[in-house]
């Protein structure tokens, strides 16, 4: 088993930004990378932008495809096989006193990175800020990662009752259809006014919000994973034409969907 430092990692490395505490790197995989037992000396969410693998760790196997994002704590053993060339991932590398400050472990951002859409988005933004590489992409990506910690920190403080998570399930498994307040308070056997006074404190944002979030969210697998147009891609995911689907992808990505199609 072998452990890489601080930004490294087995593919090649196009392009990164660093700043004190935090690394965000583009790597790419052109050719067979090493596929034994490995950990990284730092903390570390990947963002699979294009390709994919097969990853192991002690007591799991999982595909790794375009759109997933995964959580590696520091000096977590893991191996990666079958890499479908060529990959192209983002890193964010946390090193553990940038998160002393915030009182955040490392471990409560995996519990919730996995739930919570607007990581991708977050990751997107800070990988889109990294390729401007402006005056203003220093500042732009720390308010992004602070947003990242904010979101954990508002997930992990709060009591939860046991409906939110059922409405939490049926937003996601039912993510293309057209689904109701009273779809929700029915599944969920609350007032659809306890709903509306409690979905923005769990959530983050309105029922409507959410369910965009969750439909550009498959839509970015959909890009990298089909040969889909635009518009048949915005239809299937349930959104009323190109138009609105790009303005939607573009708010929450930082990127227009044919952009993020071919990085």
């Amino acid at each position: 088993m072998i452990e890489l430092e601080r930004g490294c990692y087995l593919g090649v490395n196009k392009r990164d930004y660093n700043i004190n505490g935090l690394l965000v790197r583009e790597t790419e995989y052109l050719s067979k990378v090493y596929e034994g037992w490995h950990a990284h000396s730092n903390a570390h969410i990947t963002f699979i932008l294009a390709g994919g693998n097969r990853e192991q760790r002690k007591k799991s196997e999982s595909v790794a495809s375009p759109g997933k994002v995964i959580f590696y704590d520091s000096g977590e053993v893991h191996r990666n096989f079958n890499t479908a060339l060529p990959s192209k991932n983002i890193n964010l590398e946390i090193e553990s006193n940038l998160l002393e400050r915030y009182d955040i472990k490392m471990t409560s951002i995996g519990a919730i990175i996995h739930a919570n859409p607007d990581t991708k988005f977050l990751l997107l933004k800070m990988y889109n800020e990294m390729r401007q590489s402006d005056l203003y992409s220093t500042e732009s990506i720390q308010m992004l990662f602070l947003n990242l910690v904010t979101t954990v920190s508002h997930c992990l403080n709060k009591q939860q009752p046991s409906w939110i998570k059922i409405i939490h399930e049926q937003l996601n498994d039912r993510w293309a259809e057209k689904i109701t307040l009273n779809d929700l308070a029915r599944v969920a056997h609350v007032h659809p006014v306890t709903i509306s006074k409690h979905f923005p404190k769990f959530f983050s944002c309105t029922l409507g919000e959410y369910m965009r979030k969750l439909k550009v969210e498959r839509a970015l697998s959909m890009l990298k994973s089909t040969s889909l147009s635009l518009t048949e891609i915005a239809y299937t995911c349930g959104f009323a034409d190109q138009s609105h689907f790009t303005h939607t992808f573009k708010q929450m990505t930082g990127f227009l969907p044919a952009q993020y199609r071919k990085i």
